[in-house]
């Protein structure tokens, strides 16, 4: 994705997670006649294949070190705030 190329992979957790099926590319089943039909699939619609190589590098680019910093960093931030307040999430074993 973050070389602006279309996916196609196994639908199962995490690409699940990060990959949209027919947005970015395909999630298929975790099988071989599965992966090459969702490849030639792709292969066949040289417009299709841009249009998912577009969204692909889109996707890919939100998932930069500085945006993810960022984030992390509202995360303590909100944390460190909780704290002052006396608010804590409590985990149940």
């Amino acid at each position: 994705m973050a070389a602006g190329l279309p996916v196609v992979a196994v639908d199962a957790s995490g690409t699940r997670d990060i990959l949209k099926n027919g947005q970015q590319g395909y999630l298929v089943e975790n099988n071989a006649e599965a992966l090459a039909a969702g490849i030639k699939k792709l292969l066949s619609n040289p417009e299709r294949m841009q249009k998912f190589a577009d969204a692909a590098l889109k996707k890919a680019q939100s998932f930069n070190i500085e945006l993810l910093t960022k984030k992390l960093l509202t995360v303590y931030e909100q944390a460190i705030r909780d704290k002052k307040e006396n608010r804590f999430v409590e985990v149940e074993n």
